[in-house]
């Protein structure tokens, strides 16, 4: 779902273009603080999400459950090829990264 929405809407068009530079996607007419708001709430959506998917395996809710779950995550964007310098990156390349992680 996430790739369709990366490669073929608007949006996941603007989100590329706001994540590779800020200042180029302001000046061809985003509205890049709208980008960056939506893109948080959605982040955040999924985040509780996984919460409760963790939580619902757990039968508990712990708070330093997912310590450690973070640096998983980047190492699977990096090996996937990601730059985390700019928006550089493909999302078959993280989950690729993913399952390539230990």
């Amino acid at each position: 779902m996430a790739y369709i929405v990366l490669k073929l809407t608007r949006f996941g068009r603007y989100v590329y273009a706001t994540g590779g530079n800020i200042n180029a996607a302001r000046a061809s007419g985003i509205k890049v603080d709208n980008v960056i708001i939506s893109t948080f709430a959605i982040s955040g959506f999924l985040s509780g999400l996984t919460g409760m998917v963790l939580a619902s395996r757990l039968n508990s809710a712990q708070p330093t459950a997912g310590m450690g779950y973070e640096l998983d995550a980047i190492a699977a964007v990096v090996l996937g090829g990601t730059n985390l310098f700019g928006g550089e990156g493909e999302l078959w390349g993280t989950l690729v990264g993913a399952f390539i992680s230990p």
